[in-house]
């Protein structure tokens, strides 16, 4: 066999393991130096280079010199990625256990294919020693065979790891996120067991019987079948398991996120109701306290010089009630206090602010209820304030507004609040939503909550940016003639 043939599939190899590992790590960790192509990169490049370094380092047939050699390039690592990245130290662990695991079953399922290669030579020896072939054709064949049983090995043991990695991010898109330490530690068993069984296998590989090296699988060939089963039994339950795992995580953050909602929606629901009440008593009190004020204003001219003072008061209070109406009439009372609030609450934190939600009206033919309506609005409005405040921050003489508008076509209703905002979003991939700007327990429950209320309706949200424009969309079906108000 050339030279240069085993050395040029040997760099092959390195290079697929350091592209494999940086792939893993760019979805998983974040450098401490921060992103950049190249920082992202390095835990691959490191990767190859030791992986070049140690090939150069002959082990010969001492199964004990191949498992410490495992052992220093699985040191390495865990030590580069514990220096290296960012995160809890669990994060990094569990994310150089995940490849160093799928890496040895990898190589030992491939690794018995040259069982079958060595078949093969048995096959061609007893055919030249039959006097069948002659020395130069056996010698061409007998290298033939050595160079497609270690492409096999090499192409089989790519495709394992490649698909193996590419599995891995699949599942788990958002890498190890704010995952529990003690969790992930559980998650590892069969990387750590796949880790252990690869160490053991390289400490028996070689072995001497009367003074003469062996290969294990010599003695023992039916571990020609043996060792790649357990191989793949191993590298698949180290892909199910993490599989598992995030589908668990999931369940618990949709089971949590759907009774904070439903939660948020029975103290809405309270509250809604309330202010309803309050609101239409409020109505009835300014209607009935301004018709009174206008009638002492009427007699007031017939006291004279005296009634002068008592006018101004009057004057005063007359201003006051004014200001218990909104200044809002969206057909709904609940939209006109949610509204009301909001822009007030906008009026006093972001000043100076443009609020309009003239065409903002509710007919009582779109079949929504009161308390969706009051959701969508609270959480789309609160998200539209944030945004605004954020960008007086950064640019303190942008103008600033919030537009909220409605309007039915087709028999679908829609509402829709516009800001201006910094220009700065997050999609995450495959998620039509944006990703919050706000961190802790809840967060980015908002849209989720407003995409559930639309969902009601046979609707959905979406979230259109136009340069310093950002539109929330709100698509419902009508549903003609309900009555839900």
């Amino acid at each position: 066999m050339s030279d240069w043939y085993p050395m040029a599939v040997q760099f092959m190899s390195c290079v697929l393991e350091g592209y494999c590992l940086s792939l893993l790590c760019r979805n998983f960790l974040s450098p401490k130096t921060g992103e950049g192509f190249f920082r992202e990169a390095l835990a691959g490049l490191i990767w190859f280079l030791v992986r070049m370094a140690g090939s150069y380092v002959e082990c010969g047939i001492n199964g004990t010199a191949l498992a410490v050699k495992s052992l220093f390039y699985w040191g390495i690592l865990f030590l580069f990625c514990v220096l290296y990245y960012q995160g809890k130290t669990v994060y990094k662990l569990f994310t150089a256990a995940m490849f160093l695991s799928l890496r040895e079953m990898a190589f030992f399922a491939a690794y018995s294919l040259m069982g079958v290669g060595t078949w093969c030579m048995d096959m061609l020896v007893h055919v030249f020693e039959k006097g069948w072939v002659g020395e130069g054709q056996f010698l061409t064949a007998v290298s033939g065979i050595a160079n497609v049983s270690l492409f096999c090995e090499s192409f089989t043991y790519g495709l394992l790891l490649y698909f193996g990695i590419l599995f891995l991010i699949k599942i788990m898109p958002g890498g190890c996120g704010k995952k529990e330490g003690r969790e992930l530690l559980f998650c590892m068993l069969p990387a750590e067991a796949s880790l252990l069984v690869g160490f053991i296998l390289r400490m028996l590989m070689f072995f001497t019987e009367e003074g003469e090296p062996k290969i294990l699988y010599q003695k023992y060939p039916v571990l020609y079948g043996i060792v790649p089963v357990v191989s793949l039994v191993l590298y698949a339950s180290v892909l199910f398991n993490t599989w598992l795992y995030q589908k668990v995580c999931e369940q618990k953050e949709q089971e949590r996120e759907q009774e904070i909602l439903r939660n948020q929606i029975v103290q809405m629901q309270g509250a809604m109701q309330e202010m309803e009440r309050l609101y239409d008593g409020i109505r009835g009190v300014r209607h009935d306290m301004k018709n009174q004020m206008l009638a002492l204003k009427g007699i007031l001219p017939k006291s004279g010089e005296s009634g002068e003072e008592l006018k101004g008061f009057i004057s005063d209070m007359y201003r006051s009630v004014e200001q218990l109406d909104y200044g809002l009439h969206t057909g709904n009372s609940v939209c006109d206090v949610v509204i009301g609030s909001k822009f007030a609450f906008a009026k006093k934190h972001v000043s100076p602010v443009c609020l309009n939600a003239d065409n903002f009206l509710v007919d009582t033919s779109w079949g929504v209820r009161a308390y969706d309506l009051g959701i969508m609005l609270n959480n789309g409005l609160d998200n539209a304030i944030e945004a605004v405040e954020r960008m007086r921050k950064a640019w303190p003489k942008k103008e600033a507004y919030i537009t909220v508008k409605s309007y039915a076509r087709s028999g679908m209703v829609f509402i829709e609040i516009e800001n201006s905002f910094s220009g700065s979003v997050k999609f995450e991939k495959g998620n039509p939503l944006p990703l919050s700007s706000k961190e802790g327990e809840g967060h980015g429950m908002g849209l989720r909550n407003i995409r559930n209320c639309a969902g009601k309706y046979g609707g959905a949200v979406d979230c259109i940016v136009q340069g310093e424009k950002f539109i929330l969309s709100i698509m419902m079906r009508r549903k003609a003639n309900a009555q839900h108000f």
